[in-house]
Parts: C-alpha cells; sequence; structure tokens
C-alpha cells in the first residue's frame, strides 16, 4: 500500500473509531432518557451516524479493495474487514445492515439460510443476536 494510502486509510480509520464513540454515547443517551422526545431526537442522530459509519466503513472497503486488486492484499482479508462489518453492524442492532454484509460472505449455507429467513418471517428468539454473532465469528475463524 503506498504512503498516500496507508495515510488515507488511517485517517478514515480514525474517522469510524470517532463515529463508533459518538454513536456510543447517543444509544446511551437513549437508553437513559425517559422523555419521549428526547430518544426520538436521539434515534435521529443514531441514524445519522449509522449512515456516515456506512459510508467510512464502505470508503475504507473501497480503499482495500483497490489495494487487494494490485496483488497487496490477500481477498481472505477483504472477507474478515466484511465480517467485522457484519459485526458492526450486529452490534448496533441493525440486523439488514448485518445480513446485507454476510450475503456478500455466505454461499448456500443451511445455518445461515435458517437466521435469514428467521428474520425475514420477524420470529427471531430472545438469543438471535448471540446466534448471529456466534455464526459471524465462526465464520471468520474458518477463513
Amino acid at each position: 500500500m503506498s504512503n498516500s494510502n496507508e495515510r488515507k486509510k488511517q485517517r478514515i480509520q480514525k474517522n469510524i473509531e470517532s463515529t463508533e464513540h459518538l454513536l456510543e454515547q447517543w444509544e446511551g443517551k437513549k437508553r437513559n432518557s425517559e422523555n419521549p422526545n428526547e430518544m426520538n431526537r436521539c434515534q435521529m442522530e443514531i441514524s445519522k451516524l449509522e449512515g456516515i459509519l456506512d459510508d467510512y466503513e464502505n470508503e475504507l472497503e473501497e480503499l482495500l479493495n483497490q489495494n487487494s486488486n494490485n496483488g497487496n492484499e490477500e481477498p481472505s482479508k477483504d472477507l474478515h474487514f466484511t465480517i467485522q462489518k457484519a459485526l458492526k453492524h450486529l452490534e448496533n442492532a441493525n440486523y439488514s445492515g448485518y445480513f446485507e454484509e454476510m450475503d456478500k460472505v455466505i454461499f448456500r449455507n443451511t445455518i445461515y439460510s435458517e437466521l435469514k429467513g428467521k428474520f425475514i418471517a420477524g420470529a427471531t428468539p430472545y438469543n438471535f443476536h448471540q446466534l448471529l454473532s456466534t455464526f459471524a465469528r465462526d465464520v471468520n475463524e474458518k477463513l
């Protein structure tokens, strides 16, 4: 990776960390709020920050893909990065974002199809978050 791209990667990663920190603060504020108007305001800010975070992550992914197309990165690093993005979506309770990322990695897996089907049907068990997280981590380890 060239010095210019390395600096750009570091800048994007720093922006991601800062945005995640802000997102955590707003989520905490929302959890602690008893005022419905304040909760709605917090949710609006959370949604904006999730969009910003997605933009930064997409920018970083494009940069990494550019480098992997030049033969400087291993293809599995892209897969690991995609799984990390999926886990980040999961941490933010963004299940659709999780499935969107995991769809890029998973092909014809019965367990994954079953989990996705439960989400689409709205029939998620109480431990759904934990099931998705465990599945993604298992896939990540196998790569």
